[in-house]
């Protein structure tokens, strides 16, 4: 079911990365994510240069290497390549988690759909005649 989190090992693709080159691999999302943040934030830091893009250097991203005007698209962008999902349900007892505010939005409708309109009672059997 989507919403659910995704199971590791994993590892980094982005190319020029030391840990990538060593094979490391990352127990959760929430250890890649804060270690393909560090290249992500590399951008942030460098965006005060004039000529200087942000840009996606993960392995076989389809838009690998195009310049970006904006450090917050690659910082949204790249949670398509670690696969995390930011945004938690709010539901009580719900595990899901989205990588998108309208993915959840959805998700927490269908809770609230459920809840306002139950599944009709199952019928029961008559006695015999």
């Amino acid at each position: 079911m989507t919403g659910r989190k995704p199971l590791g090992p994993f590892k980094c693709k982005w190319v020029g990365c030391q840990q990538k080159e060593a094979d490391t691999l990352f127990a959760d999302t929430e250890e890649l994510v804060a270690h393909v943040n560090t290249h992500v934030e590399a951008f942030s830091n460098s965006s005060e240069q004039e000529g200087s893009y942000p840009v996606c250097l993960w392995e076989g991203c389809r838009v690998y290497n195009t310049p970006s005007v904006s450090y917050s698209w690659l910082r949204r962008h790249v949670t398509k390549h670690t696969r995390e999902r930011p945004h938690k349900c709010i539901m009580n007892g719900c595990s899901c988690s989205f990588w998108s505010t309208e993915a959840l939005s959805k998700h927490v409708q269908q809770h609230l759909h459920t809840a306002t309109f139950p599944p009709p009672p199952l019928p029961t059997r008559l006695p015999p005649p």
